[in-house]
């Protein structure tokens, strides 16, 4: 095992002597694909105009509308706060990522009384998540593509997946993540230190796992499915 280590090292030193007319061209072309992928500003803007779609419909519905006569939930406007995970929250996004949200705060339920979102129920999760894809279908925040329509996924973590009526782009509604919101604001610290790490990220998302995969019909990474 040692003796395979240390051939595996010293083929890896050898290859980094690698001629500047190979390095040179290499790196140019990495650049530019680079480059290519990269989100522009006014998709960067887009983004947050599809965020602040879902905000406005949250504030409309009356599942989160704070109680004007408690001194607690005074000046809010809505119960639910709306916080962006993932990709575009790092900073790391191209243009064909998706958006990733998740919700925080509280919900009304079926009686009336506000309920923390950490404490509630699969029952109550889903009845929720179902309510706010009908909203974002009557506000057209949702496309209603018969094929491709809003859909609840009642998995380990339930999850709304629907198309952005105005951008075409796939949004994913969460409940409380806090270990995403974390793991990006990280990410996106990691590659304030070194610029290349944003250069390779960009490469492995972008091409290996947003392109690549779908060319040869895999979708599930983890199982290759």
């Amino acid at each position: 095992m040692e003796d395979d280590c240390a051939d595996a090292w010293t083929d890896f030193q050898r290859q980094r002597d690698w001629a500047p007319e190979i390095t040179g061209p290499a790196d140019y072309l990495l650049r530019k694909v680079v480059q290519a992928i990269c989100p522009s500003r006014d998709q960067w803007e887009s983004r947050n105009a599809a965020i602040s779609r879902v905000r406005n419909v949250l504030a409309g519905m009356p599942d989160f509308q704070p109680d004007r006569c408690s001194s607690q939930l005074a000046g809010m406007e809505c119960l639910a706060e709306v916080h962006v995970f993932g990709s575009f929250c790092s900073a790391m996004y191209h243009k064909g990522s998706d958006l990733d949200l998740t919700l925080m705060g509280r919900w009304r339920d079926r009686h009336g009384h506000p309920l923390d979102m950490h404490q509630l129920s699969p029952t109550d999760t889903a009845a929720m998540l179902y309510r706010i894809k009908h909203a974002l279908v009557n506000r057209r925040v949702a496309a209603a593509d018969p094929l491709n329509p809003p859909t609840v996924i009642n998995a380990r973590v339930p999850v709304l997946t629907y198309t952005d009526g105005v951008l075409g782009l796939h949004v994913d509604i969460t409940l409380c993540n806090h270990n995403g919101a974390f793991k990006s604001r990280f990410i996106w610290e990691l590659a304030q230190f070194d610029k290349r790490f944003e250069i390779v990220f960009r490469l492995v998302s972008g091409l290996g796992c947003s392109q690549l995969l779908p060319l040869r019909s895999m979708h599930a990474v983890p199982t290759g499915d």
